[in-house]
Parts: C-alpha cells; sequence; structure tokens
C-alpha cells in the first residue's frame, strides 16, 4: 500500500510541475506575442500610398497586367 501511495504522490508531483510550467510557458508567449503586435502597430502607416499605374510602369508588361 505504501509504494501504491509514493507511485501516486510523485505522479500528481510531476502533473503539478507540467501544469505549472506550462502555465509558465503560456504567459511567456502571450508576453511576446503582445510586444510583437505592439511593435507592429507602431510601424503601421497612417496613410498607406494608393495604388496607381506609374507603381508599376517600370515592370514588364506580364507583370502590370
Amino acid at each position: 500500500m505504501t509504494l501504491l501511495k509514493l507511485t501516486l504522490l510523485a505522479t500528481a508531483s510531476l502533473l503539478l510541475v507540467a501544469i505549472v510550467f506550462g502555465v509558465w510557458v503560456h504567459s511567456r508567449n502571450r508576453a511576446q506575442m503582445r510586444s510583437v503586435w505592439t511593435t507592429l502597430e507602431g510601424a503601421r502607416e497612417t496613410d498607406p500610398p494608393r495604388y496607381s499605374l506609374a507603381m508599376v510602369a517600370d515592370l514588364p508588361e506580364v507583370a502590370q497586367r
């Protein structure tokens, strides 16, 4: 009976460590994702240039189509 309790305790401990590690990794990834999105939003142009034929004038005809 003691061996069974010890095995269950070890299994529960490993499961708890795995859950805590998973939560920690998830929170790090979310923080990193927020940082990347903030950087991308800061780099966004407020008024991007509109398409015009002059943009593709020097490209071959196939690319212009």
